[in-house]
């Protein structure tokens, strides 16, 4: 049956088959775990070897989860592909940007603390608080930056 003779839906899954045929070029595949930080504006972040990608899209069948990194607006290229319902990622191209591990450490340092602050059995502890037990369990170089 040629692509002409095709009603229209079949003709779209045959161009997304083809296009994930093309899409798989991983460079290499990671196990994460599924993200306990969050960024600003309430997207997940995954870290993976000191890296933050955040969801880019999900693939129009719904079964593919499209990453990017979270430096993407400086002009990093590192894409990755997940199963949505699967704990490890593709990377299909490498990071550009120079994102430290301190870098990383110190997000996730100030996300905990926006959620102890957040959190009501906190509300009767000063903020002062919070930000000097927060500052006291990172380490000296995360601390630095």
């Amino acid at each position: 049956m040629k692509s002409e003779d095709c009603p229209v839906d079949q003709k779209r899954i045959r161009l997304y088959a083809i296009h994930a045929k093309f899409r798989t070029n991983a460079i290499n595949t990671l196990f994460f775990r599924f993200p306990s930080m969050k960024t600003n504006r309430g997207k997940s972040v995954v870290v993976i070897e000191g890296k933050e990608f955040i969801p880019h899209r999900i693939s129009p069948n719904g079964l593919k989860q499209y990453w990017r990194c979270s430096r993407y607006s400086s002009g990093c290229k590192a894409r990755g592909i997940s199963d949505v319902s699967s704990q490890e990622i593709s990377v299909t191209q490498e990071h550009s940007c120079n994102t430290t591990e301190a870098d990383v450490e110190q997000r996730r340092a100030l996300h905990e603390l926006k959620e102890r602050a957040k959190d009501r059995s906190h509300r009767a502890e000063k903020t002062r608080n919070l930000v000097l037990d927060a500052c006291a369990a990172m380490p000296d170089e995360v601390a630095a930056v």
